[in-house]
């Protein structure tokens, strides 16, 4: 009768009320998604800048094609701004020779630039950058 229709209208009212809260909250997700993706960027753009001014090329400069020893590193950065955890080395996997001085000379300028500032809000777990360290670009 009339009280299993205007249950039957409720219930099918609050699934469609569910339904909108779902996709509102998805928008959400997706809004922030691209906040971080688009705030991640910037703070990569950021980082690059301090770190390439405290970046010293002097020790690989004596080598003879010293613009070919690329190292790629990555860093975590905890949402305080601080490294959290090792300098990896992404390429040369394992730097030898000269290009164990240009990870070196890397390193020592990710050292000497941080701690990075970063959005706490949107970076709660912080971060994970990978580096390109190419003198012929510095």
């Amino acid at each position: 009768g009339i009280n299993e229709t205007s249950l039957r209208l409720k219930r099918e009212e609050q699934i469609k009320k569910d339904k909108e809260a779902e996709v509102a909250r998805r928008l959400k997700q997706k809004e922030k998604i691209k906040k971080i993706k688009k705030a991640k960027v910037e703070i990569k753009k950021q980082v690059l800048k301090k770190i390439n001014s405290n970046w010293n090329l002097a020790p690989l400069k004596t080598a003879v094609n010293y613009e070919k020893y690329k190292v790629v590193l990555e860093i975590k950065i905890n949402h305080h701004g601080y490294l959290s955890g090792p300098i990896k080395s992404i390429s040369p996997y394992k730097p030898e020779g000269r290009y164990l001085i240009a990870k070196r000379s890397a390193v020592n300028a990710i050292l000497a630039s941080a701690p990075f500032s970063i959005p706490e809000d949107l970076f709660t777990d912080g971060l994970t950058l990978k580096i390109e360290f190419d003198p012929a670009e510095n």
